[in-house]
């Protein structure tokens, strides 16, 4: 059955829509040969011609839309007085994220599924170390996990230089992010503690964090001498 000028454009329209590009390179040259044998013709190469163009460009973006999400990245998880806060930057094509929690690395026991890059974490249990790693998706796709990350949720200021002993214990097994996680969170139980920033910035140095390491190493020496000049008088 031979099809009409507006039959062949209808099926230009729905093979844009499918992505079929057989079926469109057919309804066009179909297209053209009908409109060879009237007057028109240059107006309907034109015609159509701007149909492809839009239409192609049109299915090339949706193409774009439905590509993997990259992975999130710089996860940090900070701990406030509502709870924990978990961040991360946006990943390109990702529509949605979903933050994965748990307390034993390697492991996740809970998630939370969101539109954005920024979640915060109530009714936790203080006094464990929890485990955070996050995912981007759209309708078709998630990304892979993010680098896992650790955080200690305490309350208790008293338990400061427990974190510190515990931190130089996870330091000798080579478990240097965990050690990092409990340093983090004895120096903001205890931000007066000159020993606990002395140990952050070591294993800060150690981990290639320099900039960091100097700060924390910086603030040290301040709280140190600070407490000397307090002896002293």
């Amino acid at each position: 059955m031979r099809l009409n000028l507006s039959e062949n454009i209808n099926y230009l329209l729905n093979a844009s829509k499918r992505l079929n590009y057989s079926l469109l390179k057919n309804s066009f040259s179909s297209a053209l040969k009908f409109a060879s044998t009237r007057k028109y013709y240059v107006i309907a190469v034109l015609g159509l011609s701007l149909l492809m163009y839009v239409f192609m460009g049109d299915a090339e973006t949706r193409a774009v839309e439905i590509r993997k999400p990259s992975v999130p990245e710089h996860l940090v998880v900070e701990q406030s007085d509502d709870g924990l806060v978990a961040r991360w930057t946006p990943s390109e094509g990702a529509s949605s994220y979903t933050l994965f929690w748990g307390t034993e690395k390697g492991e996740f026991r809970r998630m939370f599924e969101t539109s954005e890059t920024a979640v915060l974490l109530k009714g936790l249990d203080p006094g464990y170390m929890y485990n955070f790693a996050v995912t981007a998706s759209n309708p078709r796709y998630e990304s892979h996990f993010s680098a896992e990350i650790f955080c200690v949720y305490e309350t208790e200021t008293v338990k400061s230089s427990e974190l510190v002993a515990a931190a130089k214990d996870l330091i000798h097994d080579n478990r240097l992010q965990e050690a990092l996680a409990h340093l983090t969170a004895a120096i903001r139980l205890d931000p007066k503690n000159a020993e606990s920033y002395r140990a952050r910035a070591a294993l800060l140095e150690k981990v290639g964090k320099k900039k960091e390491a100097r700060s924390d190493l910086m603030m040290s020496e301040s709280l140190f001498n600070k407490k000397q000049m307090t002896s002293r008088n």
